[in-house]
């Protein structure tokens, strides 16, 4: 990564194993994990355009990123042309992040002042994310190291609203993305034309291929996904998997609601994939929840699997 040739700080965390994260107060952005410096699963730009993106202050820089929902409070002016009335506001991404050394790990914080969409005024937001390394162990075969995130937002000032922290992953166009399902469960398509697997879930997962031709985006119910287990499987008899596990919580404290439908509250996760409009990459993305004292809150684990598929998808529970 090219970062501190432009005066952006990152700190590399090791997690065992010969593998390592790269966290950079550019974005807030975490990167990795790397095995012997490869990224198997992550996607950023190429040298050219990760150039030009960090030069003139673009979000797009891959990683895995922390942006604001409600997303239509931020994001879009418009829910019936949401694509064409997309927008990132600087103030958040990239914004100011600082960077601190916390124990074994690292603490990325932001203070910002960010617009709502439509002249609605603005919010001042402080967001925390604190990220520790946990214990690398072997399982059945599968090789596990990974992080720990707590991730708090609490308004300061603006008009109250129901903000909440969202995660978001960018992944190679490679693989498949997997998501947790009870049984029966649909979900809801944002935009695009979504492959049947990314609607209807089967043998208790959406598996979606996250390869070839496509573009869509769709919305997971927090009702549908039960524990919420969320990532990317690679491809090859050598597996790599990125396995999110969050803490959940009740459907009544997830404030993100579908684009068309703004009484449709309780969304939990997005799945997303660019076959190459904005870079050819996609997405798996979880949304915090609220607490009773009004902030928003998004604790989980972030594994990296390494072994046999069948074992790696054994231990995740896909087969």
């Amino acid at each position: 990564m090219q970062l501190a040739a432009h005066g952006h700080p990152a700190r590399r965390m090791a997690l065992g194993q010969r593998a390592e994260i790269l966290v950079s107060e550019r974005g807030g952005r975490v990167y990795g994990p790397f095995i012997d410096g490869e990224d198997a699963l992550g996607w950023a730009p190429n040298a050219a355009d990760l150039e030009a993106a960090l030069a003139e202050r673009a979000w797009n820089i891959g990683g895995e990123r922390i942006w604001l929902a409600p997303e239509g409070l931020f994001n879009y002016a418009d829910p019936a042309r949401l694509l064409e009335t997309y927008r990132v506001d600087a103030a958040f991404d990239p914004g100011r992040w600082r960077l601190h050394a916390a124990g074994k790990g690292v603490r990325l914080a932001l203070a910002a002042e960010v617009p709502l969409t439509n002249g609605r005024g603005s919010v001042v937001v402080d967001v925390s994310r604190d990220i520790q390394p946990l214990p690398e162990r072997t399982e059945e075969g599968v090789t596990i190291v990974g992080y720990r995130q707590h991730i708090e937002l609490r308004q300061i000032s603006g008009p109250p609203l129901p903000l909440v922290p969202w995660l978001v992953r960018q992944v190679q166009p490679v693989g498949t993305a997997f998501l947790e399902a009870v049984e029966g469960a649909r979900a809801q398509a944002v935009f695009g034309s979504p492959p049947g697997a990314a609607l209807l879930a089967k043998g208790g997962w959406w598996r979606v291929p996250f390869q070839g031709p496509g573009f869509f985006k769709t919305a997971h119910h927090r009702a549908a996904v039960g524990g919420g287990r969320i990532g990317f499987l690679g491809p090859g008899p050598s597996a790599v998997a990125v396995l999110y596990i969050p803490v959940t919580a009740r459907i009544a404290d997830y404030p993100e609601s579908l684009p068309q439908d703004a009484e449709a509250t309780g969304q939990f996760a997005s799945l997303f994939y660019d076959e190459g409009r904005f870079g050819a990459y996609g997405e798996v993305e979880l949304y915090g929840h609220r607490t009773p004292d009004g902030m928003g809150r998004l604790d989980l684990d972030t594994l990296l699997l390494t072994g046999p598929e069948a074992a790696v998808s054994r231990r995740i529970g896909l087969a």
